[in-house]
């Protein structure tokens, strides 16, 4: 007996993909979750800076000492380190504000808007400026690991009271990192935490994330909800510390 040829291939009903229905409701949902991220994104971005921004603590007049967290170096032609605008900003601020602090303690990105790369020592007027940590273009320390290098610099000076000062977008992760940090490493250390005022944002960043506040503040908040949910652990010493004596 002959039996009648299939009215159709199976192949061909691999090729025709899903029902136009199943279809139809995972275009309409993909839509909707792009439709959302793009509502949460415009609210993260125009949403009051005030409100993201770390409350103030302490008295800063109680210290003579200040902690710089840089944000945003970026480079001259030749390829060395240039400030930009948010370190000159930080450390014009600190300079400013506080005129009873006599050391403080930046990063390379705000050392370099007072002294050359190559300096091992260096002053502003009645200032002494020393290093946070070793530069290396090839490894980005975060917060949390400045914040420990921080606190071990205080240490080898005998300070334990310090003025905090970040960008302040950046200012709330620091100020919450390096309160973790000195649990461990400096429980007796006071660190205060300044109103500080809009800073600007570094356009020619070498880190692109800093270049705008658009693209700074989602990845911020990002940032703060990972620490609040899975905090990471701090190193237990300073990954890039300073040569003694420097």
């Amino acid at each position: 007996m002959i039996l009648s040829k299939k009215p159709y291939d199976d192949g061909l009903l691999l090729n025709q993909g899903l029902p136009p229905l199943i279809k139809n409701r995972i275009l309409r949902l993909a839509s909707q979750l792009f439709l959302l991220s793009g509502i949460i994104y415009l609210a993260l971005v125009f949403f009051p800076s005030p409100l993201l921004r770390a409350m103030p603590q302490g008295d800063p007049a109680a210290a003579d000492t200040a902690i710089i967290m840089g944000f945003g170096f970026e480079r001259y032609p030749d390829g060395s380190m240039a400030p930009g605008a948010a370190n000159e900003a930080l450390l014009a601020y600190t300079l400013e504000r506080f005129p009873q602090v006599t050391t403080i303690f930046a990063q390379e990105g705000v050392w370099v808007a007072q002294c050359a790369q190559g300096d091992l020592s260096c002053t502003a007027g009645d200032v002494a400026l020393h290093r946070i940590d070793f530069h290396d273009d090839a490894v980005d320390l975060h917060s949390g690991d400045i914040s420990v290098c921080a606190l071990e610099r205080m240490a080898q000076f005998g300070k334990e009271s310090a003025i905090l000062v970040a960008h302040d977008m950046q200012l709330w992760r620091a100020s919450e990192n390096i309160n973790r940090a000195k649990a461990d490493i400096c429980p007796n250390c006071n660190i205060i935490v300044p109103a500080v005022p809009d800073m600007p944002y570094p356009q020619q960043s070498d880190q692109l994330r800093t270049r705008f506040e658009w693209s700074y503040i989602p990845i911020d908040l990002a940032a703060r909800a990972r620490d609040r949910i899975l905090p990471g652990a701090l190193p237990a010493s300073c990954p890039m510390p300073m040569p003694l004596g420097q």
